[in-house]
């Protein structure tokens, strides 16, 4: 769209004054509108007599719906993969999957998580073991070992020994921080066209030393990273107006 406002009499200052007031008016159409954003403000002075302001906005509706849409569709098509070719995962993409994780927000962004990576048959094998045999795990070639640290609101001083009976309300704390990174990670996972699946099933005191995880962190999850060999179908959601609540619970 584009806007021209002439005046043809007056001073300088005074003209500028009106490019200022429109320019102020239009930003705040833009706004409220929100399909549009400014991109250039053009003004020419003639003499300090003749004004002719020229304001572009630029329609991205379309982009952005494309944007949304796309980010759905992933959110949709994602799945919990227990099955993975034998294909290594490029070491670009398990950084970008840390990447994701890292850039998640946290709490007072305390930014509790931490990662391993592990690609070892054996330590595969090991985690594979303490997280009730499940074997299918061992068709993944990466791990993502993701570990909560409660140094990050406990001081170093109190001695901890983290597990699932701690009442420590950091210890919740950190671990739905972590919750959230994880997630992330699982996106970013299906944008780059690998599978992944959180397992969870396991307890602190066989995990740990496994991987020489001292007692004051807590382990929130084995994050199994591959290229998917199985399409698994979608898993039942409950309706949109089971859940939804507007102003109050009733």
């Amino acid at each position: 769209m584009l806007v021209f406002v002439r005046k043809l009499s007056g001073r300088a200052c005074n003209t500028v004054s009106i490019i200022h007031k429109v320019y102020k008016l239009l930003v705040k159409v833009a706004f409220l509108f929100q399909t549009n954003t400014l991109v250039s403000v053009n003004n020419v002075i003639y003499n300090g007599i003749n004004v002719i302001i020229c304001i572009y906005f630029k329609n991205i509706d379309d982009g952005r719906k494309e944007e949304y849409n796309s980010m759905l569709k992933e959110i949709e098509i994602r799945r919990s993969i227990r099955k993975y070719i034998d294909k290594s995962v490029e070491d670009e993409k398990i950084i970008q999957l840390l990447e994701s994780a890292r850039l998640a927000p946290s709490g007072s962004n305390t930014q509790p998580w931490n990662f391993i990576v592990v690609k070892s048959e054996l330590n595969r094998k090991n985690l594979a073991e303490i997280a009730h045999n499940q074997k299918w795990m061992l068709s993944a070639p990466v791990f993502i070992v993701c570990v909560a640290d409660i140094r990050c609101r406990i001081e170093e001083n109190v001695n901890l020994l983290l597990n699932e009976n701690s009442p420590q309300e950091e210890l919740k704390q950190i671990i739905r921080d972590t919750s959230i990174s994880v997630g992330y990670m699982l996106l970013e996972a299906e944008n780059l066209g690998l599978g992944a699946c959180w397992v969870a099933w396991f307890t602190q005191d066989k995990i740990r030393p496994i991987l020489n995880i001292p007692t004051d962190k807590y382990v929130v999850g084995i994050i199994t990273i591959g290229y998917a060999n199985e399409t698994p179908k979608a898993r039942p959601r409950k309706k949109f107006e089971e859940i939804i609540h507007y102003e109050t619970w009733e």
